[in-house]
């Protein structure tokens, strides 16, 4: 295993060709050629007898991949691959809505960071900070709000409409005199 000899008649096990990287084989006896690893996996070592699988984090599109160095290419920020063995991008998924993920090659949902609080991210895929949007004036958020509906007044302040349709409306006014807005 680990090596092929196309021709007839050989006087010791020494003549067979080994597998180079980036191939494979598991016949014994093997007459024709080592096939290449398949996308998702690659082969660094000669006289391989299998594949290693890519990584979590990214993938490995290429087929007969000498190494992982050669052949993966991480998700990108903004989205995460928790399966090793993944051979295209589509196996990268978007964080979701309210988070952000700075970093390549991010392997779990949980290296998608919550936007901070006083702000909000409608989208998925968000790949830095910067993405978030800011509550309106006079109003604040938990961590990981959704949409500008998530962001409440301030104390000291009320929505008279009571729920908010785009953030960049200014839908916080200050609390009448006499009038108890002393919550979010």
């Amino acid at each position: 295993v680990g090596t092929y000899l196309p021709v007839a008649g050989s006087q010791s096990a020494e003549s067979c060709i080994p597998c180079f990287p980036g191939s494979f084989s598991t016949v014994m006896g093997n007459e024709d050629y080592c096939p290449p690893c398949p996308a998702g996996s690659y082969s660094a070592a000669l006289r391989s007898t299998n594949c290693t699988v890519c990584p979590k984090g990214g993938y490995c599109a290429s087929e007969g991949a000498a190494s992982a160095a050669m052949a993966f290419t991480p998700c990108l920020a903004g989205t995460y691959n928790p399966s090793e063995g993944a051979s295209s991008i589509a196996s990268c998924t978007e964080c979701p809505p309210g988070t952000f993920g700075a970093s390549n090659g991010a392997t779990s949902s949980d290296e998608c960071e919550k936007c901070p609080a006083g702000f909000f991210q409608p989208v998925s895929g968000a790949s830095n900070i910067g993405q978030c949007r800011q509550c309106p004036l006079h109003s604040t958020s938990d961590k990981g709000v959704v949409d500008p509906s998530g962001c409440l007044c301030l104390p000291g302040y009320y929505n008279p409409d009571g729920a908010a349709t785009d953030a960049a409306i200014e839908r916080c006014r200050l609390c009448p005199s006499g009038a108890d807005c002393s919550r979010a």
